[in-house]
């Protein structure tokens, strides 16, 4: 494994219900790190509730040996699927790259095409027939 792929991306996952609560991506032991942060976010909030009911965070990696550009794109995919119910403060890298959310609903210029698909059957030799082509 290159030094480049080292990074994995990791998910926190409440052991009351089950939910996801958290991705992060990093290497080494960056996945632990939360469990001793001290600060007053929704994340650290929700660690605390856990370890207060006496159990533990669930702490899973979901992919591995990743450059650091690979894990960014994976970490931002899971945050803008599952985006709400998540305790994330960033809504990740490439967000840019990303469809807003609650924007179904509209046709979104870079994201959403309006261009037609044709095919096209011209025929063999002299009796080619433009006039097939057709538009689906």
């Amino acid at each position: 494994m290159a030094d480049n792929e080292q990074y994995y991306v990791y998910v926190y996952i409440d052991p009351r219900n089950f939910e996801e609560f958290y991705y992060g991506k990093g290497k080494g032991s960056r996945k632990e790190a939360h469990l001793s942060d001290d600060s007053d976010s929704e994340k650290a909030t929700r660690i605390k509730a856990i370890h207060k009911a006496g159990l533990h965070p669930i702490i899973k990696v979901i992919a591995k040996d990743l450059t650091e550009r690979e894990a960014f794109f994976i970490e931002k995919t899971l945050i803008w699927k599952l985006g709400r119910t998540l305790t994330n403060k960033s809504s990740g890298h490439f967000a840019d790259k990303f469809r807003p959310h609650d924007t179904f609903h509209d046709d979104l210029a870079g994201f959403d095409f309006k261009n037609g698909i044709y095919y096209v059957n011209v025929g063999q030799g002299e009796h080619r027939c433009w006039d097939d082509c057709k538009a689906i």
